[in-house]
């Protein structure tokens, strides 16, 4: 395929698909510099199911952060459907979705192909 356009045009449409296809990446990129997200991730990956109650999470969370990193990002996750607090008459669970089951195996895949 050739285009006939003038150089100066060439570069603008260059730049305009660049910028295009870094701006995909900006929700990803955005919330990879969350210390928040990684935290939400490492905790609810190693509960049994990928949930736990809020007590456990705020716990286990504890251990290596604080419990403001998770609700920085709380209201972020839960709208991109990553994951889902549920309200039973007893507990208030907290449980990654099968969204944000596949969106931590594919960062991982990213991470193991860029480390080979």
């Amino acid at each position: 395929m050739v285009f006939n356009f003038p150089l100066q045009n060439s570069l603008t449409i260059l730049n305009i698909l660049i910028g295009y296809r870094i701006l995909i990446f900006e929700d990803l990129i955005g919330l990879l510099k969350k210390k928040g997200f990684k935290d939400t991730l490492a905790v609810l990956i190693n509960q049994k199911d990928y949930k736990t109650d809020r007590h456990t999470f705020y716990n286990e969370l504890n251990k290596f952060s604080y419990y403001n990193s998770f609700f920085r990002v709380k209201e972020e996750l839960i709208k991109k459907g990553l994951i889902v607090i549920e309200n039973t008459t007893k507990v208030k669970t907290i449980r990654l979705t099968e969204k944000g089951l596949e969106v931590y195996n594919k960062l991982n895949e990213i991470n193991d192909m860029i480390k080979k």
